[in-house]
């Protein structure tokens, strides 16, 4: 069967877990464009036992990242893949049918999401409609940092058919998507210059995310995974409050640097040290 005149870009960062069973999804594209940032697990050995072309750099807006995977596409249509997500077979018609009909622009599609093992209804996870496919001559640019959006030309089209996202489905696997998430989430809040963070923003702000996934979007009703998630998005909440603490305080490097110097000029005096920091 001919593949479709479409590029399927995915960015990839040891997604190893993952990456087979989105390129297998993806199979049907006459390219697969693998933007890695440096895996250190099998994710490129993966990538290589299929048709993809595979580009390493670091690059860690994540705009500038899709703009970039745009510039190295070389086929009319794009569709931006995540590792951990999958073109269901319904999405993959409807996708050949709007390269047949020629319906230029933006094509949003629903996000299924699959926390913990399980599809999502409530908790602010569905609907999840994100914007993946487009003409490339449609595609402008991409902007914002974190949650990025694209800007185009033309309509806005919807697919019926859902995208599946398989997100963590271990304890490990969540503290690593917070960690890395948190981090960046933390740097636009200092860029935005938020208020200075009080010892109440550590306790506020994980129990209203937590009311809000819970409570509000009725996060209970997906059982005993949507009450692990809510608490997780608490979690990361209090994460993120704590960064952006490190990141208004100065850094820590130069914190312990003093601390060092104190120490060796004291002789390891812990009165003393106790003194000089309180005082600094």
């Amino acid at each position: 069967m001919a593949k479709l005149p479409l590029s399927i870009l995915i960015p990839t960062k040891n997604s190893a877990l993952f990456l087979e069973n989105a390129l297998l999804s993806a199979s049907f594209a006459q390219e697969i464009i693998i933007l890695d940032d440096n895996s250190n697990d099998e994710t490129l050995a993966i990538a290589k036992k299929y048709q993809t072309r595979i580009i390493q750099r670091s690059i860690k807006d994540f705009s500038l990242k899709r703009d970039f995977l745009k510039e190295k596409a070389t086929q009319p249509w794009l569709f931006y893949l995540d590792a951990d997500e999958r073109i269901s077979r319904p999405l993959k018609k409807e996708i050949e049918e709007a390269i047949n009909l020629n319906h230029r622009g933006a094509y949003q599609v629903n996000r299924l999401n699959v926390f913990w093992g399980k599809i999502f209804h409530y908790g602010g996870w569905s609907p999840s409609w994100v914007i993946r496919f487009f003409s490339k001559d449609s595609l402008v640019r991409w902007q914002g940092q974190l949650h990025e959006q694209p800007v185009y030309k033309g309509r806005l089209f919807s697919f019926r058919s859902p995208l599946i996202h398989l997100s963590h489905n271990n304890l490990r696997k969540s503290l690593e998507n917070t960690l890395s998430w948190s981090w960046l989430e933390a740097q636009l809040f200092y860029e935005a210059h938020h208020k200075p963070v009080k010892w109440y923003h550590f306790v506020s702000a994980p129990l209203r995310e937590i009311f809000f996934r819970l409570i509000k979007k009725g996060g209970y009703k997906d059982g005993l995974e949507g009450f692990l998630e809510s608490i997780m998005q608490g979690i990361s909440k209090f994460i993120t409050y704590e960064r952006l603490w490190e990141l208004q305080n100065g850094k820590l490097k130069e914190k312990y640097s003093r601390l060092d110097k104190i120490l060796k000029q004291n002789k390891f005096d812990s009165n003393i040290l106790l003194y000089e920091t309180k005082n600094k």
